[in-house]
């Protein structure tokens, strides 16, 4: 097991107890991952109530929660005075039919095919700073200091729940919100240390901010007809690391001894990977009526099934932080979970523990709680005050405004790197060179406008330290730009209208924005000489 001789004093790891001043500033909220529905799991409930948090605490703070069009009516709730909603584009990207296909084709050749209009640039918004609360730094913008909040490396301890496709994007995607942000908050200490040892970043960086969320559950309603009198509760969506399997092979264990023959499991949460098969395995040991597949419940719903209890299961294999532990703790419900990740920074003593895949030892748990004396009321006692010792979300939002401020006020030097470019040459929107010269120097840079492009003409606004101006390129011509650059930091930044997006023009599934190609880049100083790579994602 674990260690948890922490007790009930959790760690929290923040750079400063005292609400910063962030008074006049612009915040942008990247919700482009953010999907209709359980989809996200609980770290779309943990973002949405961290903003409002967040807000309230910085009234004459303006927070701007850029979403994809399939959550735009979901999130009409959220919006106050100093939280706004913004479009961010469609979801899913369209694909034409195919005889739409043909059209655009025909149409690209004559220079009139017209896509979906590309989402806005965190410059067109005001914005001071972005916030990433779904790790991915989608809308990122080198001259806008960044914060990342990273969930888990779940893909690093088990990578075989993911493609190789999936594995190779989390990976990239991880990585550039370690390497880009100003600052990165960690959701648990378990999670700082994985990031520290998987991405070698400074620890002065990194900082781990705890869920306290838990309380919002605490008027609950009480269950209705439905809900069986006694039973386990699992809240999880139906993934891999879940482990629902196991939970269910131990509970079909406990149930052989015909002890407690009203006794249910109750397994709330969305469909995913493993519903069906999580369903037949129960139909094959005989539990069709004693295992309750509840599907996804509202937050009243979720609270009266933590309310009715016997005791909170969680069987998972990883959890970055496992706030359902602090649910049940904060309503005084016992808790039984595995020894995995970060569950025992969460449970402390006041949870009972078992290996994640041990059906047997995890069925014998469970026995303990239905029949040795005193057990199930001394972990409801523990983990009730342990849930207190965690605080409350105006304590999360508080050590979340402050390392927004010192993000803030502490832009990360950016170096000499190449931003918004990718592997293949092709350039985003906004196109970016960080320079830090050793003494003034130039910075070489050649664009192409590739004779396929949709649309005749292509404008690039070419902005840096010594002046601005606006080029004009037909499909075919190449833009050669020598620059003067001062020594020290400096930002070059290039903005191409109008852009495309392949897939909602041509089908298929490169869903990214594109403008112009990058032929080669040049940063020189006296004595310094370097050519930055072509991709911008390093």
């Amino acid at each position: 097991m674990a260690d948890t001789d922490d007790s009930t004093k959790p760690r929290f790891h923040c750079a400063s107890t005292v609400i910063p001043d962030l008074a006049g500033k612009t915040i942008a909220v990247d919700l482009t991952p953010l999907l209709p529905g359980a989809a996200n799991g609980a770290a779309k409930m943990v973002a949405l109530v961290l903003c409002r948090a967040l807000a309230a605490q910085a009234p004459e703070t303006q927070f701007l929660l850029a979403c994809k069009s399939d959550v735009w009516e979901e999130l009409a709730g959220w919006e106050t005075s100093n939280i706004k909603r913004l479009s961010a584009g469609s979801r899913p990207d369209p694909e034409p039919a195919p005889g739409r296909r043909l059209l655009n084709r025909l149409l690209a050749r004559l220079g009139m095919a017209k896509g979906p209009d590309a989402p806005p640039l965190l410059e067109d918004m005001g914005a001071d700073l972005l916030f990433c609360p779904f790790t991915a730094p989608t809308l990122f913008d080198p001259a806008i200091p960044a914060v990342c909040v990273v969930h888990d490396l779940q893909h690093q301890a088990y990578p075989g729940y993911f493609t190789p496709a999936e594995f190779a994007d989390r990976e990239r995607t991880y990585r550039q919100a370690v390497e880009w942000s100003s600052l990165v908050v960690c959701v648990s200490e378990h999670c700082r240390r994985s990031v520290l040892e998987a991405f070698g970043t400074p620890p002065e960086r990194v900082r781990a901010i705890l869920h306290r969320l838990h309380w919002r559950l605490e008027q609950p309603l009480a269950p209705g007809n439905a809900v069986p009198e006694d039973y386990f509760f699992y809240p999880a969506n139906f993934w891999p690391h879940k482990n629902h399997a196991t939970l269910i092979q131990a509970f079909a264990l406990l149930m052989e001894k015909k002890q407690w023959p009203g006794l249910k499991l109750v397994l709330s949460g969305g469909a995913g990977p493993t519903l069906e098969s999580c369903r037949s395995l129960a139909r094959d040991l005989g539990l069709d009526e004693a295992v309750v597949f509840a599907g996804y419940v509202d937050e009243q719903a979720l609270a009266g099934l933590y309310q009715g209890c016997r005791a909170l299961v969680v069987p998972s294999r990883f959890e970055g932080f496992g706030l359902p532990l602090l649910e049940a703790m904060g309503m005084g419900k016992p808790v039984l979970c595995s020894d995995a990740a970060s569950l025992p920074e969460v449970g402390g003593e006041a949870a009972l523990y078992c290996n994640a895949d041990d059906a047997p030892a995890m069925a014998g748990a469970m026995e303990r709680l239905l029949t040795e004396p005193g057990l199930a009321g001394r972990l409801g006692r523990l983990g009730l005050e342990r849930a207190k010792a965690f605080g409350r979300v105006e304590d999360m939002a508080g050590d979340y405004l402050a390392a927004l401020s010192e993000a803030l006020a502490n832009p990360r030097p950016l170096g000499n790197r190449l931003f918004g470019a990718h592997p293949d040459g092709w350039a985003g929107p906004l196109l970016t060179v960080a320079a830090d010269l050793p003494a003034e120097g130039r910075l070489q840079l050649e664009l192409y406008a590739p004779a396929g492009l949709p649309h005749r003409q292509v404008e690039a606004t070419v902005n840096w330290p010594g002046g601005s101006k606006v080029e004009g390129l037909a499909r075919g011509d190449t833009l050669k730009l020598d620059l003067p650059l001062p020594a020290g930091p400096s930002l070059t930044r290039i903005r191409t209208l109008p852009v495309f997006q392949p897939r909602s023009l041509w089908g298929g599934q490169d869903r990214r924005w594109l403008g112009l190609m990058v032929r080669s880049c040049l940063l020189e100083a006296e004595g310094f000489r370097l050519e930055l790579p072509e991709t911008g994602e390093s």
